[in-house]
């Protein structure tokens, strides 16, 4: 978690993320503080973001992050649902060189008790890679999120 905010709150002009399951409230409070702080915000997430969790549920801190964000003014065209099987990408593409990426979902199971490994890559060229990947993705297999038939 800590790992996470932290990439999140040192982000100095844009943020793009990739993610498989968002479901953890401080994480979406680090991203609610940048986006205040002016910072552009995009996220892409699996349909498994969207939808209420049923068990594993931290009641205190997780719930449906797509509609915090929207409710705390999140620009709505800024959120997107992946419209294939699978996204299951657990990645943070940060400014011109820095990559959060690993194993690490963002909901309580792997932030509070899995084994799970997040590594930081500063790398222009690497993060290219995943820029162009998130490009292709956001461009070509998702949709804007919307609250009633992402439900």
């Amino acid at each position: 978690q800590k790992m996470a905010i932290d990439f999140i709150s040192s982000t100095k002009k844009k943020l793009d993320i990739m993610v498989f399951w968002l479901t953890w409230v401080p994480i979406a409070e680090a991203v609610l503080s940048a986006m205040r702080r002016g910072i552009e915000i995009r996220v892409l997430m699996d349909k498994r973001t969207t939808e209420e969790k049923r068990i594993d549920k931290d009641p205190k801190n997780e719930e449906i992050i797509p509609k915090k964000l929207k409710k705390e003014g999140f620009n709505p065209s800024n959120l997107r649902v992946y419209s294939g099987e699978l996204m299951h990408h657990k990645t943070m593409i940060a400014d011109d060189d820095k990559i959060l990426t690993g194993t690490c979902n963002f909901f309580s199971g792997s932030l509070l008790r899995h084994e799970e490994v997040l590594f930081l890559i500063k790398s222009k060229e690497v993060k290219e890679k995943f820029q162009q990947r998130f490009a292709f993705l956001w461009g070509n297999r998702s949709e804007e999120y919307d609250e009633e038939r992402h439900n």
